[in-house]
């Protein structure tokens, strides 16, 4: 049976962050909400994160766990909220699915945008062919221990490995340290956040373990 304890410290950690702060809403360069509006935001994550900590608990299946994400977005009046913080909302509960590997994209953005757009969105995709993934690299995140997922679009023999990059852990919000390494002409991050990029003609590897430290520490409290 698959050890739960990662897991579970992961959701505690999101539950208990203050995922909609000042210092949040300035990173996304956003102009921060009302309070009122962002304790509900909060109140609707943590609601949904609480049942997700409770179905991990029994072992409910991932269809299972994705009803519980459905049910609870599904309860939200979305033209409560502008389109800023419908987006910082729908973001905050993805973090939450990468946590339990649950894929609920189709039912973010069918809320958000409405199930004609999200179709017209998906035949578009289909026609420029964004959804062909050739492989699919991971890394496991040093705080929490998911696996950071990096979706190779394509390859090129030729393309060098040009640069470290700082990464932020979609789940705990954790730094990292990651490489595409050579040959990959696109890539898509699926559950976490590039945070910075670094030159590996400036930089050694130790040199970027450095700044990720000193990313860290400077950014520890947002």
């Amino acid at each position: 049976m698959r050890d739960k304890r990662p897991i579970l410290t992961a959701l505690s950690n999101f539950r208990t962050k203050d995922k909609f702060s000042y210092n949040e809403f300035q990173e996304r360069g956003l102009s921060p909400s009302d309070p009122d509006k962002c304790n509900d935001m909060q109140l609707i994550v943590n609601d949904c994160t609480d049942e997700i900590i409770a179905g991990i608990t029994n072992d409910l299946s991932k269809r299972e766990l994705t009803k519980i994400f459905r049910n609870h977005l599904h309860a939200v009046n979305k033209f409560h909220y502008d389109t800023g913080e419908r987006e910082y909302l729908c973001d905050r509960l993805y973090d939450l699915s990468v946590i339990v590997d649950a894929d609920i994209k189709h039912d973010l953005n069918s809320w958000q945008y409405g199930s004609v757009f999200n179709t017209l969105m998906r035949i578009t995709n289909f026609l420029r062919g964004a959804g062909k993934v050739v492989e699919v690299r991971q890394q496991r995140c040093t705080a929490c221990d998911t696996m950071l997922k990096t979706s190779i679009m394509g390859r090129q023999e030729g393309i060098p490995d040009y640069n470290w990059h700082i990464i932020r852990c979609g789940g705990c919000r954790e730094y990292n340290l990651s490489s595409i390494g050579p040959g990959v002409n696109g890539y898509r991050s699926e559950n976490y956040q590039l945070v910075e990029q670094l030159p590996k003609a400036n930089y050694s590897e130790e040199e970027a373990h450095v700044r990720l430290e000193q990313i860290k520490y400077f950014r520890k409290d947002r």
